[in-house]
This record gives C-alpha cells, sequence and structure tokens, in this order.
C-alpha cells in the first residue's frame, strides 16, 4: 500500500514534533508512566475544548512525542470517545476503540497538526492513519465550522 501525499506530510510532522521536543528538553520526562497518561488525556480534552489554542495543541503534541521517546502507547482508550473520524490519510480503519499493536513500528500517539492543504487544526492518528476532530456529541456542533471561520478572519485580516 501506497501512503497518500497527506498521510507522508503528517508522518513527517509527527517527526519534526519528536524532533523539536526532544531538543527542547524533554519538560515531561521525569513524569512516572501514570502521570504521563494522565496529562496526555487531560491534553487531548483541552484539545477539544479549544482547538485553535496554540498551548492546547503543543501540550498534545509533547505528551504524545514522549510516549513515542518511551515506546510506550498513549492511552488511546481514555479518549476515544472525545474524537470523531474525519477521514483515512492513509488508508487503515476508522476510530472503534482502543488499537492493538504498532503501525509501521510506532506506539498509538495522537498529534495536533494544521496540514497545508486543509489549513486547520486536526489530531493526526498515525496509527490509523487518520485525521479526528472533537466529537460534535460532546464538544458542539460549531467546533470546526468556528475554526474554519476563525482561520479565514485571521488571513483576510
Amino acid at each position: 500500500m501506497t501512503e497518500s501525499s497527506l498521510a507522508k506530510e503528517l508522518r513527517t510532522r509527527l517527526r519534526q514534533a519528536v524532533d523539536s521536543y526532544t531538543k527542547r528538553g524533554r519538560r515531561f520526562a521525569d513524569l512516572g508512566d501514570d502521570a504521563l497518561d494522565q496529562s496526555f488525556v487531560a491534553a487531548i480534552k483541552a484539545w477539544c475544548a479549544s482547538m485553535l489554542d496554540p498551548a492546547a495543541m503543543r501540550e498534545v503534541n509533547e505528551l504524545s512525542a514522549e510516549h513515542i521517546l518511551r515506546r510506550k502507547d498513549a492511552p488511546f482508550g481514555q479518549v476515544v470517545e472525545d474524537v470523531a473520524l474525519v477521514f483515512p490519510a492513509g488508508g487503515y480503519g476508522g476510530v472503534c476503540g482502543e488499537p492493538e499493536g504498532y503501525v509501521r513500528g510506532e506506539p498509538v500517539v495522537l498529534i495536533v497538526v494544521v496540514p497545508a492543504i486543509l489549513g486547520t487544526p486536526y489530531i493526526f492518528a498515525p496509527f490509523l492513519g487518520a485525521l479526528l476532530v472533537p466529537n460534535s456529541e460532546r464538544y458542539g456542533d460549531d467546533d470546526l465550522n468556528r475554526a474554519v471561520r476563525l482561520m479565514r478572519e485571521r488571513e483576510s485580516a
């Protein structure tokens, strides 16, 4: 199976996020595994509530990077109800519960990205090869519409 250009871009962004986090000193390196997992769950929920907040994006990415560096799955099962599948970027199934194992050697993680061809923030799930947004049943129907409107307002300002 060949990856789409979007999937390749997203996988590159995942590697960049891990490299950037490492170069900045791994601020979550001292957390125990349980505390790291709890922080990850809180970060996903915070991003879902405020998807345009750069601090919320950075928190998700840094916690995911720490999971990757530890070769430890993030607790996706605890946030699966918070996110909704937008579309597969590389063709790996849908969001249907906690995934098992690794895809291409990567632990289960989620990172926030703003794909150049889409222009709004999404969560990238490399183990699914999919882009995710906040679940509208939990976080309201207009999260994505509000994000698109705000991005357009920024562009026109």
